[in-house]
């Protein structure tokens, strides 16, 4: 997509203060993470590295939304986060296997914040009619796919942003419901916000 990203911790703070984004690249956050990627990558299955990296999060935000591919780790991934200290961490995991909020089947959320853990559920039959989830078999069909979601001009995708988007909205309270949340990032892509914020992102 020609999103630059700096390895330069600073250059991508100076990237978030200009366009409220930025990507961090764990290795270049926590050095200590290079001597474990080749080990990970001759292992080539899921480590304990998989469930670390998402809590070490060195902007250490106050609240987080972190997607998992197994609900068997949502318990064990929930009593680590009840203990950063952060106002709210939402996990979540669909069941049909995502790390994502799906539009094929419910997923499962737990709510983390200083009072305790909330759990619900998120269908989306609430939402709109459910639909598999996309799948992409290369970089160049992703790219697409992305392209087409974030320009609001494929329904199915454009739904799937919504609700995924949705859940970070509540998460941070910029929406009191999933369904407020929803509404708000559906309208979002479909004004043309996004596509326009991408090609701002691309200007290095």
């Amino acid at each position: 997509l020609d999103i630059p990203l700096s390895p330069d911790p600073a250059e991508a703070r100076k990237m978030f203060d200009q366009h409220g984004f930025t990507f961090l690249f764990a290795p270049n956050h926590h050095p200590a993470m290079r001597h474990v990627v080749p080990h990970r990558k001759v292992l080539g299955f899921p480590t304990i590295f998989n469930l670390v990296g998402p809590l070490a999060n060195p902007a250490d935000p106050p609240y987080q939304v972190i997607g998992l591919p197994s609900m068997e780790r949502l318990f064990v991934m929930a009593e680590a986060a009840a203990r950063l200290g952060r106002r709210r961490i939402i996990l979540y995991s669909s069941e049909d296997g995502y790390d994502e909020v799906s539009t094929a089947a419910p997923t499962r959320c737990m709510d983390i914040q200083a009072e305790g853990v909330n759990e619900f559920a998120i269908h989306p039959a609430e939402f709109f009619s459910p639909r598999p989830m996309p799948e992409v078999r290369n970089a160049e069909e992703a790219e697409l796919t992305f392209i087409r979601a974030i320009a609001g001009s494929d329904p199915d995708l454009t739904n799937l942003l919504a609700i995924n988007a949705a859940l970070a909205l509540v998460c941070c309270g910029r929406a009191d419901t999933m369904q407020d949340g929803f509404n708000m990032a559906k309208e979002t892509l479909l004004s043309g916000q996004v596509s326009r914020y991408l090609k701002k992102l691309t200007v290095v």
